[in-house]
């Protein structure tokens, strides 16, 4: 494509003047660009190579992004630990930054890749961290997205009874926030997590209740 023919050049360009600064942002341009192809495979050859002049030239800022962005990649390949490895290192940086709203991302990042992995409880630690995180910065928006990823490692595991838990702490959350969709969604999820519990009477409420805000 044109972008990366473009980036190319730059790139001979930075090279051939000892420019390293333009030549971790040619990389880095690469990478992206590729990844748009959805070659995430070119994506991570271009991104570690920006990353390492990133580092030579104790760029923390362009650091983060550079591995945001390999670890974004190497999750899209199914390549989950080394996507996790990634996501910790930027995790150091937010912690450096104390950036809490990029470490919430990340342990969004960690709780899913994690669970990708069938590494449930290790998903459920990120995801406890990414509760406490939100509550402490009063983020509810996140805080039910990180009950949602506990609840559903939960549900994998097959400890219903934890699962319910979580699940109920989000659908409270989510009827604060008015959510009729969301709150359908969680019911669902509970119907079937009480089920497996054996206890039919609040599966069928739960049925009761999620068929009342489809008919709305």
């Amino acid at each position: 494509t044109k972008a990366i023919d473009y980036q190319q050049q730059s790139l001979r360009v930075a090279q051939k003047v000892g420019d390293r600064r333009g030549e971790m942002a040619a990389l880095n341009n690469l990478g992206l660009a590729y990844k748009a192809l959805g070659d995430h495979e070119s994506a991570v050859t271009f991104e570690q190579r920006s990353l390492t002049i990133a580092r030579e030239l104790k760029d923390q800022q362009v650091e983060e992004q550079i591995l945001k962005n390999l670890g974004n990649a190497c999750y899209a390949l199914g390549n989950f630990t080394q996507a996790i490895e990634y996501y910790q290192q930027r995790l150091d940086l937010a912690y450096q930054a104390k950036d809490s709203r990029m470490e919430g991302q990340i342990l969004r990042n960690l709780s899913n890749a994690c669970y990708s992995q069938s590494d449930y409880p290790t998903s459920i630690n990120y995801g406890q961290q990414w509760v406490r995180l939100s509550r402490a910065i009063q983020d509810q928006r996140s805080e039910e997205q990180a009950l949602g990823c506990i609840a559903v490692a939960y549900d994998a595991m097959g400890d219903y009874a934890r699962a319910v838990e979580y699940y109920e702490q989000r659908l409270t959350l989510i009827r604060q926030m008015q959510e009729p969709r969301l709150e359908e969604q969680i019911l669902g999820s509970l119907k079937i997590a009480y089920y497996a519990l054996g206890d039919y009477a609040r599966a069928a409420e739960c049925a009761e209740k999620r068929e009342a805000i489809c008919s709305r």
